[in-house]
């Protein structure tokens, strides 16, 4: 999955993705996310529903209470409650293996994101969760793209990448 690289000493280290990387993860990001909201869409029910309402509220009091592990733990279980709905589970090992990827830039960029939350990278989950009641799930999907995007411009600004080897 290239989550660790292994050393010739026998350790293994989490790599750091370059600038180029990072961009090439989020525009696959951009595709699969998604594709997999669309495929969910017509699938949820009432329980799923809850369960995404209950992310949504266990986000805003994380971000509240200035909590990154809380607001990260809410973030992924809102949107793979959603890609797991689509049914598809290779979609969805496709997702896990790019989140896997960027999982250490998030951890560390945790409280500049946090900070951003109301600003330059805000969450859409209650937009998401609008537009999907309201059946209309081109719109949540616009707003999942708007989420990613957002937050991935900021990180490319915020954050120091490895230097490219090429």
């Amino acid at each position: 999955e290239r989550a660790l690289d292994a050393k010739p000493s026998g350790t293994a280290v989490v790599p750091r993705m370059t600038r180029r990387e990072f961009s090439e993860l989020t525009a696959v990001r951009l595709q699969l996310e998604p594709l997999a909201l669309t495929l969910a869409a017509p699938h949820l029910k009432p329980a799923q529903f809850e369960r995404l309402d209950a992310f949504v509220a266990q986000h805003e009091a994380a971000r509240l209470a200035s909590d990154p592990t809380g607001v990260r733990q809410a973030d992924t279980g809102f949107l793979f409650e959603l890609y797991r709905s689509s049914g598809s589970t290779l979609l969805l090992s496709f997702i896990e293996s790019l989140w896997l990827r960027r999982s250490p830039m998030f951890w560390e960029a945790r409280w500049a994101l946090l900070g951003s939350s109301l600003g330059r990278a805000p969450h859409r989950h209650k937009e998401i969760m609008g537009a999907l009641r309201q059946d209309q799930p081109d719109l949540a999907r616009d707003f999942l793209i708007e989420e990613i995007r957002n937050a991935s411009e900021f990180l490319l600004e915020a954050m120091r990448f490895r230097e490219a080897t090429d």
